[in-house]
């Protein structure tokens, strides 16, 4: 069976890049704009890993990460960010069961990402 991954991203040509990536090493992919959207779609279907930018209209990739939290739904992520702050990537390293790439990244170190994510889950 596939892999899920749900992909959190307001720009379209990132989201179609990542989802275009990910089908061609024949992950199942799913897509939604921003936050409170991504929220829903995590409480009412089974991703087996959630990629998230940290910079979103309404609600951030952190915001989200900490509203999974709340809701109980443990699922390893990956964070993405062209223009966060320079310790974000340590606070997302320091988080459990995350992930942090800077953009822009390549199509290896996004794979080497979601390897890595689906790693730390079977532990």
């Amino acid at each position: 069976m596939a892999c899920r991954i749900l992909i959190v991203e307001d720009e379209v040509l990132v989201r179609q890049m990542l989802t275009s990536a990910l089908n061609l090493r024949g992950y199942l992919v799913e897509t939604c704009t921003n936050g409170d959207t991504g929220l829903y779609q995590m409480k009412t279907c089974l991703y087996e890993v959630l990629i998230t930018d940290y910079h979103m209209p309404g609600m951030t990739g952190i915001q989200l990460i900490e509203g999974l939290r709340a809701a109980k739904l443990r699922i390893p992520t990956i964070l993405m960010s062209g223009s966060a702050p320079e310790d974000l990537g340590l606070t997302a390293r320091d988080l459990e069961g995350i992930e942090f790439l800077r953009k822009p990244f390549g199509i290896p170190e996004l794979h080497d990402a979601v390897q890595r994510a689906l790693k730390s889950s079977s532990r």
